[in-house]
């Protein structure tokens, strides 16, 4: 199942051992696409998931969702959205 994970950035925080928690529970299939936001491939559901990277993050914010391919949007203007779609269909498709 692909999974769109996204955490709060701020202060002094242990990234370099989030980052290897997302990679771990990813079993190395992910992707980095913005600062605090990552796609990931994982045999784990959303609860497993979040269970395993919040032991890292304990005092900040975490959100795991389950991505469904063609059902993907955002806040866009529309003249990116077929940019959009075709550059984070690859995203997913190469995890």
């Amino acid at each position: 199942m692909k999974y769109l994970i996204s955490y709060d950035l701020s202060g002094d925080r242990d990234y370099p051992t989030l980052e290897t928690a997302i990679s771990a529970v990813s079993l190395g299939r992910c992707n980095h696409i913005l600062g605090s936001v990552w796609i990931i491939d994982s045999p784990f559901n959303s609860k497993e998931i979040y269970n395993q990277l919040y032991a890292h993050i304990a005092d900040m914010q975490l959100i795991v969702c389950e991505i469904l391919p063609d059902n993907c949007e955002g806040f866009i203007p529309p003249i990116l959205k077929s940019q959009l779609r075709v550059s984070f269909t690859d995203v997913i498709n190469d995890l």
